[in-house]
This record gives C-alpha cells, structure tokens and sequence, in this order.
C-alpha cells in the first residue's frame, strides 16, 4: 500500500466508531502515559511498547522483544478527523478535534486550494466533478466592524467615537474594492501575526489615518504606484499595507478576465483559467481562503456529489497541512463513514481510489495511518485482507474473498439479505405454497405476491404452482 497503514472499523450503530475515533484523534495528538491508549510501533530499533492506563497493570507475553522503558520518544503525531454526520459537531469542538469536515447548506463551502488540488485527480473519475457548477468571490469586510472587533477594551486606547464612526461609513460608501481588501487583508492577518498590543498600536494608527485622509484615502489605497510612506512612517502598519499589496496582485490573477470580483462557472472551465495559478501559489491561497477573504463554493449538488468533492477536498487540506510539518512526524487521518451518501458504484471504487489520491502525496503517504469506519458491505469486503476491526469483537478479521452472503453474515452478522417488509411477504407466499394456509382469500394474497416478484423465471413457475393449488381449490369448491 502507500500508506503506512490502512484499517477498516465496523459494528453496530451505538458501537462507539465515532467515539474511537474521535479519543483516538485526541488521545494520539497529545499523547501522555495517564491516557488509555497504548502505543505500539516499529523502528530501527526494534519494537517499543508506550502504555497506557489501560495497560498499566496488565501482564503481557510475547515471543518477541519489546522495549517497554524510556529508550526512546513516543512518535509524533497530528491527527485529522472527517465525518458526513452532521450530528457530531458540537461534540467534536468540545473535544477540541482538528476537524476538516464539511459544512452542508445550500451551497457546499470548500477550501479553495484542497479544491483545486483534488480536481485533476477526481475528473478522470467521476463524469460530473468537470460540470460541477461553482462559485468564487472576493469578500472583504467592513472597516467599522473590523475596528470593532479588534479593538482594545482597555479605556487608554481611543474609543471609536460618532465622528470617527460617520467617517469609516463614509469612506466604506464610496471606497473601491481595492481598498476594501487592503483593510481586511492588513487586519486579518495581523490578527493572525502579530502581537495583542501591536495589533492594537497598529488600529490606532489606521484610526488617525482614516481621519486625517478619508476623502482620498482609498484612491491612495487602490494605487499599486502610490508611495505608502506618504500615509503612515508606523512600522507595523506599512508592513501590513505592504504585504496586503503583493496579496491583492493574488487576488487579481484570479479576477483577471473579468470586470467584477465573483464568478460562476462549472469546475472544469474554471480550472482552465486559474486553476495553474492556484497549483503554482498554495501557500498564498490558502492564506487568502483562511482568512475568509476569497470564498469559494459548489452549488447543485446531490449530497453523493457534496459528499465525494467535500471528502477529497478535505483530505488535500489535511495533506497541504501536513507538509508543514517535521519530517518525523506521522498522521492519523480518521474519516467516519465517508461513503454515507455514495451510490454503490462509488462505493466499490471509495478505498481504491482514496488510497491512489493519498498516494499522490508521495513521502507524506508513506507517514500516514489512515483509519475509516463504515456500515457499507461493499467497503467492508474491500478492505484489505486481514485489516477489518470488529469493534463489538474487540479484534481485526478479514473479508477479502468473500461473496456478498459470506460478508453480509460472517461480517456483520445478518443471515438474510431480505429486509423485514418483503421477507414477511415472502413468508406468506411460502406458507401457501407449502400447504400450510389455505383458502381463495390466502391464495389470492399469494398471487398478488407474486405477481410483484422481480425474477422473470422465478415469477412464471411460482404462478404456475399457484395456478395448480388454485385449481384444486376450485375443483374441491
């Protein structure tokens, strides 16, 4: 495989996937000897065991050597956790999970860069991810919301007092788009850089800016030629404006073949025109879509189509993180039940072609330990041999070659393939045939059963079996 591993979690509703999961994810991220998760791992060196509390006072034997002392660091891990459910959120951020799941609404919000990244994987796929209708715009925010937000509440700064307010609404009116990213760009992100009381120096200056120069402020904003040392010496600020400028250049690649700030378009076409620009810039787009100044969204699609883009574009931001990191570290990227909404086609080719898209990741696949769950009989049998964990059982089995019955009952334990509703028709039709009712009523009700069977050969010798009990029927009447 190219991962470092793959597992497939199963059981019952009620079992505890999600919740695995979910301690998994907070557990392995932050890993200390008072937690209940044990690790045990590979390297070099042979094997290590690091125990848990679960393991605190239990006696283990094993053929092998296992290094259970302080001879070396518990590997590092991120963790990453995605779930279609849309019941799980609330629980997720309480337990302060790194989540990359999707928000579903009337439109499908994704991050633009994972977006793009998966699109050359997913068009050769899937025939409807090219046609994919979608949006893109620029979204700046309001000058008095933002210096109300990020203002001190300490009463030594300057309170955003009504002349200062009627200035801001003012200059927002008439002021270009330009402009407006250039506030939001300085201010975001120097919410995300620098220091509380710089941050605050810096909205301090932008105040007596606006004051001293709103009438002309936003032309002076718009214009990549005008010298930014005319509006302000203070360092921080000239910093940010700066920076804002070489961040709306990025904007405006996007934006180029057009006279506005948003456009609509189906995913092929629009990759066609910025798709390269935002393959070649990820680090400067992500930072853009981080910061809510460039949104970017699907419209018109069914949740299978919403749950198949959202689950690749949230598995190329975990990886766009994940390069950021040391080159130790491994990740556990857990995806709870991911084929929720697949049709079964999709379902037969969801591992395969998770496992070919992480593998496009090159070294940061090798370090990755991927941990699915599922209810899906399709998924179940295609995991890999010998890596499906029955969380009931508490133990890995395996369900490579088996047919749809063996899975379907060795697996998950159902017997019969037939839901409830129809297997009590079946019975009914079976109780006639079999002579155990009888009656015109009961053999009428059979013949309408099957009437409704789906197998031409199965239905054309039933009938004739019902034609024979129904003559001598007729003739004892």
């Amino acid at each position: 495989m190219k991962v470092a591993s793959f597992t497939t979690l199963y059981g019952e509703n009620g079992s505890g996937k999600t919740a695995l999961l979910l301690e998994l994810c907070r557990a392995l991220a932050k890993w200390q000897p008072q937690e209940k998760l044990s690790l045990l791992w590979e390297d070099e060196q042979g094997l290590h065991l690091s125990r848990g509390s679960s393991l605190k006072d239990v006696q283990l034997h094993s053929e092998l050597e296992i290094d259970q002392g302080q001879k070396v660091s518990v590997p590092d891990f991120s963790t990453v956790f995605y779930t279609t459910s849309p019941f799980e959120r609330l629980r997720r951020s309480r337990l302060g999970i790194k989540d990359i799941s999707p928000r579903f609404g009337e439109y499908v919000e994704s991050e633009l860069v994972a977006a793009f990244t998966a699109y050359p994987h997913l068009k050769q796929r899937v025939t409807f991810v090219d046609q994919a209708q979608v949006t893109l715009k620029l979204k700046t925010v309001s000058l008095v919301e933002l210096l109300t937000v990020y203002r001190p509440d300490s009463s030594a700064h300057k309170a955003l007092d009504p002349e200062l307010k009627k200035q801001l609404l003012e200059l927002e009116k008439s002021a270009s788009p330009e402009a407006k990213f250039i506030w939001s760009y300085a201010i975001l992100e120097g919410a995300e850089s620098l220091t509380a009381q710089n941050l605050y120096d810096l909205i301090d200056e932008l105040q007596e800016l606006v004051q001293d120069h709103h009438p002309w402020l936003s032309k002076a904003l718009s214009d990549p030629e005008f010298v930014l040392e005319q509006l302000t010496e203070h360092p921080a600020l000239l910093k940010q404006l700066t920076k804002a400028r070489y961040a709306l250049v990025m904007v405006k690649l996007l934006f180029a073949d057009l006279n506005s700030w948003s456009r609509k378009s189906r995913l092929g076409y629009l990759d066609q025109q910025v798709g390269e620009h935002i393959r070649q810039y990820p680090h400067s787009y992500a930072e853009l879509s981080n910061l809510g100044l460039l949104q970017f969204s699907f419209t018109q699609l069914s949740s299978g189509q919403a749950s198949m883009m959202s689950l690749y574009c949230a598995v190329a931001r975990a990886f766009g993180e994940f390069e950021q990191a040391f080159p130790e570290q491994s990740m556990l990227l857990c995806i709870d039940e991911g084929e929720m909404f697949m049709h079964p086609k999709w379902q037969r080719i969801y591992i395969f072609d998770l496992l070919d898209f992480i593998g496009h990741f090159g070294q940061l696949a090798k370090r990755t330990h991927v941990l699915i769950s599922t209810h899906s009989l399709i998924v179940a049998a295609d995991t890999p041999a010998g890596r499906l964990f029955d969380l009931d059982k508490a133990r890995l089995t395996n369900a490579f070659g088996y047919t749809p019955k063996q899975t379907l009952s060795e697996v998950f334990e159902v017997e019969d393939f037939t839901g409830e509703f129809n297997h009590q028709r079946l019975e009914r039709l079976a109780a006639v045939l079999n002579g155990e009712v009888l009656g015109l009523q009961a053999l009428g009700q059979a013949r309408h059963i099957a009437d409704s069977l789906a197998n031409d050969e199965l239905r054309r010798h039933v009938q004739q079996q019902l034609d024979v009990l129904g003559g001598r029927a007729n003739a004892q009447a």
